[in-house]
């Protein structure tokens, strides 16, 4: 048996939490600006000729989906086969900013029902379409986007988890960055993905300070 003990940093808490509500207010405030102004029709009508860049991006859409389900089912192996504190420290923290994402994304969609640009007909611009309520657009459909907040939640906490070499950060920034930007091409709307890369990024700032106070020096782990 595992017995855990905790002491969490009430202060840290509070200003990654402050901090994090801005950039969930930000993307707020971004959408509603790519709303009025036409600016999501406008890049998604520019953009969805260019074959090549969709050949290159749209790859995103199903590595996105797929990644954090791998990923999950190597936290749950690596965990009960090695129980190392290192594996249990970086994956287990990787693993719930994963699970925050898909919750909080799912909850957001519940409530905002917006159609995907793939949902349009013809020339016809839906991208002002919200349907406010509960579940009127379902959970699949909807802002903002679940593969973009995924994906940048994880490459924040891997990329403070592995910040002592310059490189890491990079790869998983970049990661992140290609999932946003290939779903912005055809499943999402512009601000759909930016607003999933800002708020992910807030999940995983919050998530990080987690892991420095949840799964760091006040941890204590007792096998018995």
């Amino acid at each position: 048996m595992v017995v855990i003990t905790v002491i969490i940093d009430s202060k840290s808490m509070k200003r990654t939490f402050i901090w994090s509500s801005i950039l969930f207010f930000v993307a707020i405030v971004i959408t509603y600006l790519s709303v009025v102004t036409d600016f999501d029709w406008k890049y998604f009508q520019f953009l969805k000729n260019y074959n090549l860049l969709q050949k290159i991006l749209f790859p995103a859409v199903m590595i996105g989906g797929f990644l954090p389900m791998i990923l999950s089912l190597m936290v749950m192996i690596l965990f009960w086969k090695f129980r190392s504190r290192n594996w249990f420290k970086k994956m287990i923290k990787i693993f719930f900013a994963l699970v925050f994402a898909v919750i909080i994304d799912s909850i957001l969609k519940s409530i905002t029902g917006r159609p995907a640009p793939s949902m349009a007909v013809g020339l016809i611009d839906n991208s002002q379409i919200f349907k406010f309520g509960f579940m009127r657009g379902g959970i699949f459909w909807g802002w903002p986007s679940e593969h973009a907040m995924v994906a940048f939640a994880m490459s924040t906490v891997f990329a403070k988890l592995n910040s002592s070499k310059w490189y890491w950060p990079l790869l998983a920034y970049l990661y992140g960055f290609y999932i946003a930007t290939g779903v912005s091409l055809r499943i999402h709307w512009f601000s759909d993905a930016l607003s999933g890369v800002l708020i992910g990024y807030a999940i995983g700032l919050l998530i990080v300070n987690f892991k420095s106070k949840l799964f760091g020096n006040n941890i204590v782990v007792n096998n018995g």
